[in-house]
């Protein structure tokens, strides 16, 4: 279910939706706005229609990850599958083997989206077989526009 406050006299059709709202003249000081169980309040207010992304964007904290992936991750498409999950979760950064047999990566993007490719990476891909995922946290810097895989 889907909480929001609405201005005076701003009443939505009963199907109304998050986006279609955010269209209108709402601004983004209410109490409560809920989708995808994300609740709060935002402390400044914004005219939503310029930038309906504004909405979620305060509560998504961004993060950057380091990771190595040991066990059987080369030779079985790790790294295309990394770059397919990765985009996925639209998180940016790159993926490449190692000279010892390990595959590193670099991740940045929201938490959650993060969190969920680093989960996956302890699994890999099909035919991967997974013993140790080190991740090592680090300042988010914005430095990708893409995931790409490296040599």
């Amino acid at each position: 279910m889907q909480h929001f406050k609405i201005p005076h006299g701003a009443c939505p059709e009963p199907d109304s939706s998050v986006a279609t709202l955010l269209q209108n003249d709402i601004y983004s000081n209410y109490d409560t706005v809920s989708k995808e169980g994300v609740r709060g309040s935002l402390n400044k207010p914004t005219r939503l229609h310029e930038d309906p992304k504004l909405l979620f964007e305060e509560k998504m904290e961004k993060v950057r990850a380091h990771v190595i992936i040991e066990g059987r991750v080369q030779g079985v498409f790790f790294r295309a599958y990394t770059q397919d999950e990765a985009r996925l979760r639209k998180v940016t950064g790159w993926v490449k083997n190692r000279y010892d047999g390990k595959v590193e990566a670099v991740f940045e993007g929201e938490k959650n989206a993060v969190h969920a490719l680093i989960d996956w990476c302890h699994t890999g891909s099909p035919h991967a077989s997974v013993k140790n995922v080190e991740i090592r946290w680090e300042d988010y810097q914005e430095e990708f526009s893409s995931f790409s895989i490296t040599s």
